[in-house]
């Protein structure tokens, strides 16, 4: 090599432009003993959920028990707000069809007319649901064709209302309500759950 010293120089210039590049230390803590301390989370106010209707009875359905024509179908009220909520008597139902049009279809108080069930056989009672828990009725049918110039009746949807004067939810039963030609359901009285 004829110019070792031009190797060297090449070599101090590329170390010095490496070292240009590589990060610089930020600024440095101060000399003491501080540690950082999280605030704390401030914990969440009870409210009532976004789903939870202002009358704080939340509605939802059970699955269809079907046995030999006789269908039940259980409605359930959730307290979701934190005061008391309270029931007396039947839910009020309007039975739907897939458009969400009223049926011809009487809605009967009290399941003895369509099946004697003994456990449902109650007179209605005020009901105070505690928030956090949940009340009970059942809807009762019985898919029979007893006219058969009549098509049979299928609703889609529910009206339901947890008593007079409150407003109704939409509910949906899993595979609807195959009422037949009877034009009739019957509703049990509201009863604790919990």
């Amino acid at each position: 090599m004829r110019h070792p010293w031009i190797a060297a120089l090449l070599t101090v210039a590329l170390l010095g432009a490496c070292a240009g590049q590589l990060p610089q230390p930020g600024p440095q803590p101060p000399d003491h003993d501080w540690t950082p301390t999280p605030s704390p989370t401030p914990l969440p106010s009870v409210e009532p959920s976004p789903d939870c209707p202002a009358s704080g009875a939340l509605l939802s359905l059970g699955e269809v028990n079907a046995a030999m024509g006789l269908r039940v179908l259980s409605i359930w009220l959730v307290n979701c707000a934190d005061e008391p909520v309270h029931v007396d008597g039947f839910p009020e139902i309007v039975v739907l069809d897939e458009q969400r049009q009223p049926l011809v279809v009487e809605v009967i108080e009290g399941v003895e007319v369509i099946a004697r069930i003994e456990t449902l056989a109650r007179s209605p009672q005020p009901v105070t649901v505690l928030p956090g828990q949940r009340a009970a009725a059942v809807l009762a049918w019985r898919n029979t064709v007893d006219d058969v110039r009549v098509p049979p009746t299928h609703g889609t949807f529910l009206s339901v209302a947890p008593g007079v004067g409150v407003p109704a939810q939409l509910l949906e039963p899993d595979g609807g309500l195959d009422i037949g030609t009877t034009g009739r359901v019957a509703v049990s009285p509201w009863a604790p759950a919990d």
